[in-house]
């Protein structure tokens, strides 16, 4: 009996991001990956926001990647769904990793162990896949956050939608919104098996390499722009953001042209959006911070892939001119702390 009632706290009838009329959202198999490395006075708040979910998952799997602060010891006294698993540091994606092999449900979300989502992330996910069987991946709406404040809010208006509970293609969105994070994406579990797990090498942007990876396969997202996860950005965050220097953003053209070249045609011109947005913002940042150099790097590389007006500003802006406006900055830095 009460196995009974436990499934049926999972089941919901209630119209999700379709609206009234919308198919009931059936029970799903649902597998929760969350990692976690020294987030004992965090993962509370991250186990609750699952466990209140209204769409009970099969599994929350707690990879406890290593903590020397007992944080594995605080997920275990959560009942079940939660189950932990651990393991030697293996950093982040190997945390998640660990979890998505481990997972046997149909589908496998992902949450780091310091975030969060709202009650209907679930339901609103698994309602999409109900009305789409076709769609391999779900996003939705998030913020990110401090305790403080809210940085930003990441949303594609429905107007871009025009109604459909999915976008046609990852690229241009992911270029004007970044609508895809760690904690958004839901997706079926034979999709890992087809593309690959998290790449453990790269220093970050692991996340974005296996969006990239999935969307040369499979454009289309299914998605809900109600916001449903939370993002908190701290010291020492699982997923702090990385750094955004010139080298690191042209880095990330290369890595994913080539990566789209072995793809074909077709798929360079479907990443362009979000590959000339990393040139673009990397010229931005070289302009304020250097190093001087990489704009011709970028103009002689990858000049097709940027505006004409952006080609030659980087070939015509003499690198003595940005190293002297660093030096500047680097001056006036220096002066305020001693102010």
């Amino acid at each position: 009996m009460q196995e009974e009632e436990m499934r049926m706290e999972g089941r919901s009838d209630r119209a999700g991001p379709g609206g009234a009329g919308s198919p009931p959202v059936r029970e799903w198999s649902v597998s929760v990956v969350i990692p976690s490395y020294n987030i004992r006075d965090y993962i509370g708040r991250t186990l609750r926001s699952v466990l209140d979910q209204t769409v009970r998952p099969l599994e929350i799997l707690v990879v406890d990647d290593g903590s020397t602060d007992g944080t594995g010891d605080v997920a275990g006294g959560y009942p079940a769904p939660v189950r932990v698993i651990r393991q030697t540091n293996a950093g982040p994606s190997g945390a998640r990793n660990t979890g998505i092999l481990a997972a046997r449900g149909e589908f496998v979300a992902l949450l780091d162990g310091d975030d969060e989502w709202r009650p209907r992330h679930l339901e609103n996910a698994m309602r999409v896949f109900g009305t789409c069987p076709h769609l391999q991946w779900h996003s939705c709406g998030y913020k990110r956050r401090t305790e403080r404040r809210t940085i930003y809010t990441r949303v594609i208006p429905r107007e871009y939608l025009g109604g459909k509970p999915f976008v046609e293609d990852f690229f241009p969105p992911q270029a004007r919104w970044t609508f895809c994070c760690s904690d958004t994406v839901v997706a079926r579990r034979g999709l890992f098996d087809e593309v690959g797990l998290f790449d453990t090498v790269i220093p970050f942007g692991e996340d974005m390499d296996l969006w990239f990876r999935i969307a040369l396969r499979h454009p289309r997202v299914g998605y809900c722009p109600e916001v449903t996860a939370i993002w908190w950005v701290r010291e020492g965050s699982l997923s702090a953001a990385f750094p955004r220097t010139a080298p690191v953003l042209v880095g990330f053209a290369e890595r994913y042209t080539r990566m789209a070249a072995e793809a074909g045609p077709e798929a360079l011109r479907r990443c362009r959006p979000l590959v000339a947005k990393w040139l673009a913002t990397a010229v931005k940042v070289a302009c304020k911070n250097g190093p001087p150099d990489i704009l011709r790097t970028i103009a002689d590389r990858y000049g097709q892939w940027i505006s004409p007006e952006l080609r030659w500003f980087c070939r015509l802006t003499p690198p003595r001119l940005l190293r002297s406006i660093a030096g500047v900055k680097t001056r006036l830095k220096a002066f305020r702390m001693r102010m």
